[in-house]
């Protein structure tokens, strides 16, 4: 249909061309020298061979793709020869814009642009191709549904084109090139994405109405404007609707009209926000309806930067408190931001003070909220986010790493008997659980209880001490001294100290403060008050356990004496009825010790229960634990149960495998750093004994008590290591981001719940690298190694 137009490029006349297609002629008649055109040859030989001598010179491109096939199509030879003038080919068509062809052509020339493309698209469908432009119109669209800033790949945009329209080889990738030319796309080294004309640009133009509408971008009213032009309000309205119905979308529309129509913002804030003249949001204010909300309800929001959140808290007089909650500026709330970047480690009023009122400076905050070294006292009592320690010291402390699992433990630990007590033995026994609340010291500890846990019988006295009934510290001590004596001041002291955490110095000081009269010679003595032989034969036939605690047996011994404990409770009648104190124990004589008897208690068992009895909340059984679990005597196979080394050796299991899963895992670990039960997995460890079918526990606390590993306690499980040295998991973050040297913070959580399992809140995880030398850059919500690895990326 098409291939002999190629001859009008090589003088053949356009009505001949039209002739001989009409007459059924095609190209290879001609190559072929068919019958049709032996016969055209004697009626018009001197045609025949003028087509004759243009065969050799033609090209397989332009017997494809010319020009003249638009004649085809109704387009007229001048349009054909004032496009060659102007240097266009047919392959320039699919680029072509309406835009450009005027430009060339010097005129308003939109309507032959029009029916030249109308043309070309009808010849490219009846050729069998996609036309050009449908492409161009379907990108177009494409582009247009993804946000203004957002890119796709060259290979992405190749691959759509290449399955929507059925493209290949050099079809495809002429198409693509060719798109690359529309000025309405963008490429840059990352990606492509679409280009909008902006709004700055097009009011560089002539437009009908331009100056009444350029008053409107300036602020002038509607009614100014009448004033001035002679025209009702509604006269300039419509004229408005009318200049803005003509503009093409715009960027600037791309970009903001969701956050003008969603927030109620005025032009100067909006104009800070996003760097705009007032001409865009006067623009924005003619076409659209302003929103009615608060662009500070939702100022975290990811459409607003660093920058631009500080922009908006500072018009609103507002800051954000580190998990990230609106709150307006006072002492107390710049006081917190003070605490959190500078109390990391504990400070006191007098070093806090100068950081204080240079943040203010710094920040540019108003000088009213300047304080003297008086009144920093005042908000530092106030402040929610501290931790006291010893003196006058605080730090900063993040309260949301007590949740109810470890609120529970807490409570937990308190010892059950009545007596007075020093958060130092709950600080020492339980290392684990301080590590992971990250608290310090005991007096820490102290402050932690008094603000987390309240009870009528838990009493809070001077730092570190408290006392569990309300009970008189000189007459404690005299009732422990009726039960230990006689005995030396050292020993008392050393006793008192293991079994209630009191310190020996201060200890020793008070009793010879206040209880001077019982020391002989450095030792403590008291007249023991003997019981009677029918008393002593009805205080043996009331005790059948093996083991008391000191508390219950003055609740047993009230039945013969109402004063029992006081009178009667000590080794001298004790003995007498087999039986001795140990400790904060009573202990049938056979046993010797009270570990031993824990020891044989345990091991007749096939499963030990740890209920909540006065019994098991002793240092001394948690120690026997501790010991049995080291030695696989006992394994926990749910939070309060263990099987223990008798029932496990029915099954088959002894220690043996115990330690031949510790080598297997070693050797299988070879040196590795941190690992998991969920690492362990992915990277295809297995054993025999998981066979076994216990839960995840039973192997947690397997791993847990082989020598040469040290472990994490946290949320999600257990974090271990080989080494004897103490880990913490402030020290497994940052062992983790020091392998990635740069890691967003998303990235780093999604890392540790699929390599090791640890799911963790992002404010807990950017707590415990505050101190490890790793930097957070805000801005960009990243972890690097250290600030040297953030300026090479930023700079």
């Amino acid at each position: 249909m098409y291939d002999l137009y190629v001859l009008c490029n090589h003088g053949i006349s356009l009505n001949v061309v039209r002739i001989l297609n009409r007459d059924g002629f095609s190209l290879n008649d001609f190559f072929n020298y068919s019958d049709t055109v032996i016969i055209l040859g004697h009626r018009k030989p001197k045609l025949v061979n003028d087509i004759k001598n243009i065969l050799p010179l033609l090209t397989e491109k332009e017997i494809k793709n010319n020009l003249y096939q638009l004649t085809h199509e109704g387009l007229t030879e001048r349009v054909i020869q004032n496009m060659i003038g102007l240097n266009i080919s047919y392959e320039d068509l699919s680029g072509l814009t309406a835009e450009r062809f005027i430009e060339m052509k010097e005129g308003n020339r939109e309507k032959t642009f029009q029916k030249i493309m109308k043309s070309y698209e009808t010849v490219e469908k009846n050729k069998g191709r996609t036309p050009f432009s449908e492409i161009r119109d379907y990108v177009n669209q494409f582009l247009s549904k993804f946000s203004i800033d957002e890119l796709i790949s060259f290979e992405n945009l190749q691959e759509i084109i290449k399955r929507e329209f059925k493209l290949e080889g050099d079809e495809l990738k002429a198409t693509v090139e060719a798109l690359l030319q529309v000025e309405w796309i963008h490429q840059c080294e990352s990606g492509i994405r679409k280009k909008y004309p902006t709004l700055s640009d097009y009011l560089k133009g002539d437009f009908k109405d331009k100056e009444v509408f350029m008053g409107r971008l300036e602020g002038k009213t509607l009614y100014e404007l009448s004033v001035e032009y002679g025209y009702s309000r509604q006269g300039i309205r419509n004229i408005e609707i009318r200049v803005i119905k003509k503009m093409p979308e715009f960027e600037e529309d791309k970009r903001y009209s969701m956050i003008f129509k969603k927030y109620n913002m005025d032009l100067d804030l909006f104009c800070k926000l996003f760097n705009e003249p007032l001409e865009t949001y006067n623009y924005l204010s003619c076409k659209y309806q302003k929103g009615n909300q608060s662009v500070l309800s939702d100022v975290t929001a990811s459409i607003f930067n660093k920058t631009q959140q500080k922009l908006i808290l500072r018009q609103y007089d507002s800051y954000l408190n580190k998990e990230g909650v609106v709150e307006g500026i006072s002492k107390s709330t710049i006081f917190n931001e003070v605490i959190y970047e500078y109390a990391v480690n504990p400070v006191t009023d007098t070093e806090i003070f100068p950081k204080y009122n240079a943040y203010i400076e710094e920040h540019n905050l108003p000088l009213p909220l300047l304080v003297n070294p008086e009144s920093i006292r005042g908000l530092s009592d106030r402040c929610q986010l501290l931790l006291k320690g010893k003196g006058n010291t605080y730090r900063y402390y993040d309260y949301d790493l007590i949740d109810e699992n470890v609120l529970s433990t807490l409570k937990s630990i308190i010892p059950l008997e009545d007596g007075i007590y020093s958060m130092r033995k709950l600080f020492k026994e339980n290392p684990e659980i301080m590590v992971e609340i990250d608290i310090k010291t005991e007096y820490e500890l102290h402050n932690l209880y008094r603000r987390l846990i309240q009870s009528d019988e838990l009493i809070y006295t001077r730092m570190p001490e408290f006392s569990i009934g309300e009970i008189d510290k000189s007459k404690f001590l005299l009732k422990l001294i009726h039960e230990q004596a006689p005995i030396h001041i050292r020993d008392f002291a050393e006793y008192v100290e293991e079994v209630y955490g009191l310190r020996q110095d201060s200890l020793t000081s008070y009793i010879i403060s206040n209880l001077n009269e019982y020391i002989h010679d450095n030792v403590l003595k008291v007249d023991y008050m003997l019981l009677g032989s029918k008393e002593l034969e009805c205080l043996k036939s009331l005790m059948a356990k093996s083991i008391y605690t000191v508390d219950e047996v003055e609740r047993i011994g009230q039945s013969i004496d109402k004063d029992f404990g006081e009178k009667f409770l000590n080794n001298m009648n004790l003995f007498k009825v087999e039986y001795s104190l140990r400790g904060n124990y009573v202990l049938k004589s056979e046993y010797g010790s009270v570990e031993r008897y824990f020891i044989e208690m345990i091991s007749s068992l096939d499963y030990f229960i740890k209920r909540k009895l006065p019994i098991y909340e002793s240092s001394v059984f948690k120690k026997v634990i501790y010991d049995a679990e080291k030695d696989f005597r006992l394994v926990k196979i749910e939070e309060d149960m263990y099987i223990t080394e008798k029932k496990l050796a029915e099954a088959g299991i002894t220690k043996t495998d115990f330690l031949n899963f510790r080598d297997f895992l070693s050797e299988f670990i070879n040196g590795k750093s941190y690992f998991t039960l969920h690492s362990l997995k992915k990277a295809g460890f297995s054993h025999y004994l998981e066979e076994l079918g216990f839960s995840e526990i039973f192997y947690e606390r397997i791993v847990w008590s082989f020598n040469g590993i040290n472990s994490i306690r946290t949320a999600s499980g257990y974090i271990f290591k080989f080494t004897d040295e103490i880990i913490t998991l402030r020290m497994f973050l940052a062992e983790q981001v020091k392998k990635m040297e740069v890691i967003s913070v998303d990235k780093l959580q999604e890392y540790l719940k699929d390599e090791f399992g640890i799911e963790m809140e992002e404010y807990k995880l950017l707590y415990l690298l505050r101190e490890t030398g790793i930097f957070y850059s805000e801005e960009l919500r990243k972890l690097y190694l250290n600030k040297e690895n953030f300026y090479e990326e930023v700079f």
